[in-house]
C-alpha cells in the first residue's frame, strides 16, 4: 500500500522518472537532481547489457484504475476497470 500511494502521488510524477521492474525492483530518478544527465545515460547503459534491444522506457506514474501490484508488470497497459 505504501509503495501504491507514493507511485500515484502528483509529486512523484512530477519529481521523477520510473522505470518499473528494472532491475528487479525498479528505478526512479529525480529530474532536478544534478546528476540526472549522468544517472540517466548510466541506466541507457546498463539497461542495453541487460535487456538487450527492448528499450528503456520509463511511466511517469501509475494509473489508479490499476488493480493492486498490477503495475509491476504492466502499468502502460493498465486500463479503466483494470
Amino acid at each position: 500500500k505504501i509503495t501504491e500511494d507514493i507511485l500515484a502521488s502528483d509529486q512523484f510524477r512530477r519529481h521523477y522518472l520510473y522505470y518499473p521492474g528494472a532491475f528487479n525492483f525498479g528505478i526512479a530518478l529525480r529530474r532536478d537532481s544534478p546528476h540526472f544527465d549522468k544517472l540517466r545515460a548510466l541506466l541507457k547503459e546498463r539497461w542495453q547489457a541487460v535487456y538487450g534491444d527492448s528499450g528503456v522506457r520509463p511511466v511517469v506514474g501509475i494509473n489508479s484504475n490499476c488493480k493492486d501490484g498490477q503495475h509491476r508488470a504492466r502499468l502502460t497497459h493498465c486500463r479503466a476497470g483494470g
